[in-house]
């Protein structure tokens, strides 16, 4: 029991130091969140997450660069999330990967992802 707390404190830690969240946000959000990584492959000068875990902000979730490859990992509380990628600050971008797609009622699509 000790040790899932300690587990789940550290994980909280980890999630203010790494999120673009604020810390309100943070703490309202569900302390039983898992750390999602979103991958995106393709050239870019920027790739940016957002979604409505983030109230669809273009740049507080903006990804890091490694060999080709864009990513960042973010803690998301269980149910479904609508997702897409920000591609160079204007491009709206669906994931290839999501299994799920939609359209948004705005001419876009948004990727679906659903966490248990």
């Amino acid at each position: 029991m000790a040790g899932s707390i300690i587990l789940r404190l550290f994980m909280f830690i980890i999630m203010i130091a790494t999120s673009g969240c604020s810390g309100l946000a943070l703490l309202a959000m569900n302390y039983n969140a898992q750390p999602m990584l979103f991958q995106y492959e393709g050239q870019a000068q920027s790739v940016c997450l957002t979604g409505d875990f983030n109230k669809w902000s273009p740049n507080t979730h903006c990804m890091d660069k490694q060999d080709g490859l864009w990513y960042i990992r973010v803690m998301l509380p269980a149910g479904t999330h609508r997702y897409a990628y920000i591609v160079n600050g204007r491009q709206w971008v669906v994931d290839p990967k999501a299994l799920f797609i939609e359209n948004d009622g705005f001419d876009r699509q948004n990727s679906i992802i659903i966490i248990n």
